[in-house]
């Protein structure tokens, strides 16, 4: 799809957690379409890669699920934006709200 509408700024990377972890790139833009259980497991993979104001869509679970997976979110710094339902099926958005500034943090005041 990105090829058949001439688009060169974005690259596709495929891979599971385990990639995110060893690799550590970072990214604008998640795309996850697994069950809940992997989800929330693989959070912390997710999370690590993300930069800053970036988004995540997850997806591959049902709407009875939302609490835990914005439990997980939560609890590896994300923030959640909404969610989308189809036949009890879910999608949630999130993003990465961190906003740090390092340079500051290290000057001595």
């Amino acid at each position: 799809n990105i090829n058949l509408n001439g688009i060169d700024c974005i690259t596709v990377r495929l891979g599971d957690a385990d990639f995110l972890r060893n690799e550590c790139p970072t990214f604008d833009l998640i795309i996850a379409n697994i069950n809940r259980n992997i989800l929330t497991a693989d959070m912390d993979a997710y999370a690590g890669c993300m930069k800053s104001g970036s988004h995540i869509f997850l997806s591959g679970f049902y709407v009875d699920d939302i609490p835990a997976i914005q439990e997980s979110l939560t609890l590896n710094g994300l923030s959640f934006v909404e969610y989308y339902e189809n036949n009890r099926w879910a999608m949630v958005v999130a993003e990465n709200s961190l906003h740090i500034n390092i340079t500051a943090s290290n000057q001595i005041l």
